[in-house]
């Protein structure tokens, strides 16, 4: 199937190539449909359609060789076009669901800081301090802090995001967006201050403390701003390291040796119970299979394979939520990689570790 796809990829590449070689012909040939035209086009068309026909030059069938790399290209063409809207894809889904979460959070914020503004006030009316300037120094502290830390809160699940779709840390589109979206939420802190600052009880404020409170405001909301495009470009930095991947643990042993011994399905199935495992917080068991299995895979053991198979019994077993495993097979299983790897003495710790990660899930006894 591959090598038809192959061919039939290569056989439209090459009619391109025809294609373009009909429009730019030898020289003395006509090729009336690539006519681009003349200081006289009359002339010009009557002289095509009183002309021969034209015969096109005789091309040469391409050789295997050829259709075997243009088919190669158009296949690697093909894979890269899959992957990229794989990635388009799971920026679109993280930045709808960052959407969703923000949305969320400026609304707990807003509902977090109209609930500490009234407790201000209400203990400020107590003590007799309401028309202070500390408690409007208060006032600005709240609205503030809770803007601040529904910034920080949204950088912090940009980084998250980024695991799973690194292009989020991306300076152009994706930062600056986000770079946009913080500086809207930075904007909110000083409307928030100005609409509270409009409410007619605080129109009794001394003139000198409201004036006071606007330039303390100014400094507050310029340090903001500041901080925001610092941990901009932090992110892009990270980004361009790689600190926030989700690098994914994965089993490592030769190609020869999973050739040899047949094992590409086996490791397969293992690698996905393992990052499985990882991302549900399994992570002793993941380590404890993932050193087993390279070990046992480059022992002196002669039943590596079957040795193997079941290990990844026992870890796909394991990802499965309790009332869904089969116990019986499942500790049958288990004693049988327990009676292998007693056979190597280095296994016997690294297969304790594993058993000992099941005993903490409930599974081994």
């Amino acid at each position: 199937m591959l090598a038809a796809l192959w061919g039939h990829s290569a056989g439209r590449l090459l009619s391109c190539v025809d294609a373009r070689a009909w429009c730019n012909p030898p020289k003395n040939s006509l090729a009336p449909f690539c006519f681009v035209g003349s200081s006289d086009w009359r002339t010009t068309q009557v002289q095509l359609l009183n002309a021969p026909a034209p015969i096109p030059t005789p091309h040469p069938a391409p050789s295997a060789s050829a259709i075997w790399y243009a088919g190669w290209f158009a296949h690697i063409a093909l894979c890269l076009c899959v992957m990229n809207e794989q990635d388009q894809s799971n920026i679109n889904a993280a930045r709808r669901l960052e959407n969703i979460r923000l949305s969320a959070l400026m609304e707990e914020s807003a509902v977090q800081r109209e609930t500490e503004l009234n407790a201000a006030l209400r203990a400020a009316a107590a003590t007799g301090s309401v028309l202070s300037g500390g408690t409007l120094k208060q006032e600005l502290d709240i609205i503030f802090k809770s803007t601040e830390g529904a910034i920080e809160k949204a950088i912090a699940y940009r980084k998250e995001l980024a695991a799973k779709a690194p292009e989020l840390l991306q300076v152009f589109p994706h930062l600056k967006d986000f770079h946009l979206r913080l500086d809207e939420m930075a904007n909110g802190a000083m409307i928030a201050l100005q609409q509270h600052h409009a409410k007619p009880a605080t129109k009794a404020y001394p003139a000198g403390a409201m004036d006071a409170i606007k330039q303390l405001a100014a400094r507050r909301f310029q340090a903001l701003k500041a901080k925001i495009t610092r941990e901009i470009q932090a992110m892009s930095l990270e980004g361009e390291l790689g600190m926030h991947r989700d690098i994914q643990p994965q089993i490592n042993i030769s190609h020869s040796t999973i050739a040899n011994l047949n094992l590409g399905t086996v490791v397969g199935d293992l690698n996905g119970s393992i990052r499985f495992l990882s991302t549900t917080g399994q992570d002793e068991l993941a380590d404890a299979v993932r050193k087993l299995t390279e070990a046992v895979a480059i022992s002196e053991l002669t039943d590596k394979k079957e040795t193997l198979e079941n290990l990844a019994y026992v870890t796909e077993q394991a990802a499965l939520p309790k009332e869904q495993r089969k116990t019986g097979p499942l500790r049958a299983t288990m004693n049988g990689i327990k009676d292998a790897v007693a056979l190597a003495s280095q296994l016997v710790p690294l297969w304790l570790k594993v058993e000992e990660a099941l005993k903490g899930m409930g599974i081994a006894h």
